[in-house]
């Protein structure tokens, strides 16, 4: 995803707050991430990408934060063109 698509879509999914929750994260990844693989992975350890990715232990993700999950999202993808597995990525 380019920066611009990453942005609109956590604008998108973000409450008022501009913070994602794990709700709003696991709607986004529901609605958004086509590979069914790649969405289970993620849903299934949403709660611990989550919580890695919160550096200020607030329970959700700024845009910042954020980004490192779409980084993971994409190596994720990488990986599923490789044909490579994708339990060691979380």
């Amino acid at each position: 995803m380019a920066c611009e698509e990453v942005k609109e879509k956590f604008k998108k999914y973000a409450g008022e707050d501009e913070l994602l929750s794990e709700a709003e994260f696991k709607k986004m990844v529901e609605n958004e991430v086509g590979n069914v693989r790649i969405r289970d992975r993620v849903l299934k350890h949403a709660s611990k990408i989550i919580k890695k990715r919160d550096t200020d232990g607030d329970g959700k993700l700024s845009f910042e934060e954020f980004e490192n999950c779409a980084r993971l999202m994409k190596q994720l993808k990488d990986k599923e063109k490789k044909g490579e597995p994708l339990e060691d990525s979380e």
